[in-house]
């Protein structure tokens, strides 16, 4: 993003870059990863600000996690390319007064459109397309919802015969809401395509991301 972007970019949306920069760049003050047999029922966030369940996943599931003054995250993760990620930021206090008023959910596309689209997912890809895109209730209250498909962005590799291992092209959704005094953006991945997958059209396809995270966020508690 260039300085007159950034200027000109929502209050959210600078929160957002801030943190993706600094992860990427300078990392997290802490960051563990263990096998999820390790792990209780119940997450609680690094920075106590949440708790959900732990998710159940069909392959061998692993979790990391980091947090640092700007917000935190955690991702549970298995070998056949399962994916629940949280990440939860910190709102500056001049900056949340912006979602009491009629212009909150703009805030919520500048994020997304500004901060997530261009630095995590076509940093990934700069093929990534959005793939369906709504305003949905939660039980955290209202939530954009966005489904972007990343070429080649699976977190599993696949290998097909003597070639070598590549990325399959990844479908994933995301929510971002805000609770409190942090804007959470929660993200899931569809399992590698498969026959019973192709079938589907993308509406089924996209809808069904969106209900899993739907259903996640009804059993997070915030703090």
């Amino acid at each position: 993003m260039n300085a007159q972007n950034f200027k000109s970019a929502g209050g959210i949306a600078r929160v957002v870059l801030l943190f993706v920069v600094f992860a990427s760049v300078v990392g997290f003050a802490q960051s563990t990863t263990a096998p999820a047999s390790t792990q209780p029922a119940v997450y609680t966030s690094k920075l106590n600000n949440f708790t959900c369940p732990i998710p159940a996943m069909p392959g061998q599931m692993k979790t990391s996690e980091a947090a640092n003054e700007s917000g935190a995250y955690v991702s549970f993760l298995d070998d056949m390319g399962s994916l629940l990620r949280i990440e939860s930021l910190k709102i500056p206090a001049d900056q949340a007064a912006r979602f009491t008023g009629p212009d909150a959910n703009k805030d919520y596309d500048a994020a997304f459109d500004q901060s997530l689209l261009p630095n995590e997912f076509k940093a990934t890809s700069p093929d990534t397309t959005v793939a369906a895109r709504e305003f949905v209730k939660t039980s955290a209250g209202e939530a954009l919802f966005v489904a972007v498909n990343i070429p080649g962005g699976s977190t599993v590799a696949e290998t097909t015969g003597p070639n070598p291992p590549h990325r399959p092209d990844s479908l994933r959704g995301v929510l971002i809401f805000r609770q409190h005094d942090y804007l959470y953006i929660v993200s899931n991945q569809e399992l590698p395509i498969t026959q019973e997958i192709v079938k589907r059209t993308m509406v089924e396809r996209t809808g069904m991301l969106q209900r899993q995270l739907v259903d996640f966020v009804g059993g997070m508690s915030f703090r």
